[in-house]
């Protein structure tokens, strides 16, 4: 189990990194918006996928909770596949923003 603790101490980190890596990615996306021939519309439609992206990412973690029924290895599972989601989220929203 201490080893299974570790394990989340360090992906929770991870997972605390690639949050504050995804609202940087998006406040840049955002700020692209202002070179749009529609900045309202760019600025909406972007805060609906980003409102839509995490319901998605808090569905995905709760399946995979789910997955391993209270396990100490779904909270393992759950933070790898919130890590893996946001570093896919970070790629999108920086094409988004035109990096």
């Amino acid at each position: 189990a201490h080893a299974v603790d570790e394990e989340v101490d360090c992906l929770a980190a991870a997972e605390a990194w690639w949050g504050k890596q995804e609202s940087a990615a998006l406040a840049r996306a955002k700020k692209s918006c202002e070179q749009s021939l529609a900045p309202e519309e760019c600025r909406a439609s972007l805060k609906d996928a980003q409102r839509r992206w995490t319901s998605y990412r808090d569905a995905m973690s709760q399946a995979f909770q789910d997955r391993y029924a209270g396990a100490s290895q779904s909270t393992v599972e759950a933070l790898r596949s919130q890590i893996s989601m946001s570093r896919t989220r970070v790629a999108l929203l920086k094409s988004f923003a035109g990096e």
